[in-house]
């Protein structure tokens, strides 16, 4: 089986497996290690993300300290293993970036003015040294500040993926009123993931999602990784041009950004790319085909 194969059905039974509660299956207890909703009429466990802002909104020996020991615990564990993995094999949200990515020529009418809206915006963060990539390091840091300042969940109450992934569904089945506070903010800002989402190849991973700015650090110390093979490298670039986050596999190994989705291994074809375990190869694509350059 190819590896894009494998992912693609990895990432559908996570997808299924976020939405178990409409399946019967109750609230676990548990924490993702992916970005979904707790708030989701279909979720059976926390996104860590809400579980943080609990943490430090309540940051009590009873409560708030348990709960941020066992969130760092065990993410921390997941984390050493897999690197960003998760976001590569598992997020719903990821897999719906994809998705809309893949039929972005539906979306072509609205592309040209977007970009005309989104162009400006890159450049004036150029302009005073801040790489769009580093904008969800920054949301990250925010989150645990403003909960533990203001004692509620200010990311939730605004966050455009619980909007996707929560505040629509429940709104659909009637669970949900309109005229809460936020709401006209959170909507606009679904619209914006929406809209970035098939202009920029997997734009809310590279960009502002906080909770892959929390697990890059594990991608220099996974047991999960991939190994690059200088002596078979022909340079031909071919890993740069399928690279979904915009990485150069040559010269940024183990990078942070880097999701472990195997694209740039499925296409070399000259096997200078594997996805090794622990040192040992797990994956490797020996069918690749000319790969399609992300933009």
């Amino acid at each position: 089986m190819r590896i894009r194969s494998l992912r693609i059905a990895s990432q559908t039974f996570f997808f299924v497996l976020s939405w178990a509660a409409l399946l019967g299956v109750t609230m676990t207890g548990l924490v993702y290690p992916y970005f979904f909703c707790v708030a989701s009429p279909g979720a059976w466990a926390g996104c860590p993300l809400g579980t943080l802002e609990h943490g430090f909104a309540n940051p009590t020996l009873s409560t708030g300290i348990p709960l941020l020991l066992f969130l760092f615990g065990f993410m921390g564990i997941l984390v050493f293993i897999f690197g960003r993995g998760f976001c590569g094999w598992a997020c719903p949200i990821g897999f719906l970036g994809d998705i809309l990515y893949k039929i972005r020529k539906v979306f072509l009418p609205v592309l040209r003015p977007l970009g005309g809206v989104l162009t400006p915006v890159a450049r004036t963060s150029q302009k005073y040294g801040i790489e769009p990539r580093y904008y969800k390091y920054i949301i990250l840091v925010l989150i645990p500040i403003t909960s533990l300042i203001t004692g509620r969940m200010i990311f939730t109450e605004i966050d455009p993926i619980g909007g996707v992934t929560a505040t629509i569904p429940t709104l659909l089945i009637g669970g949900y009123e309109a005229t809460q506070p936020f709401f006209t903010i959170k909507m606009l800002l679904v619209v914006m993931w929406l809209l970035m989402g098939v202009v920029v190849m997997r734009s809310w991973c590279r960009f502002l999602c906080p909770l892959g700015a929390a697990m890059a650090p594990g991608n220099k110390v996974s047991l999960l990784s991939l190994k690059y093979k200088e002596d078979k490298c022909t340079k031909c670039m071919a890993c740069v041009k399928a690279c979904p986050m915009d990485i150069n596999v040559m010269e940024e190994q183990r990078s942070y950004e880097c999701i472990l989705c195997g694209e740039c291994v499925e296409s070399c074809n000259f096997q200078a790319l594997d996805m090794t375990f622990a040192g040992k190869e797990i994956l490797k694509d020996s069918g690749a085909r000319s790969p399609v350059k992300r933009k």
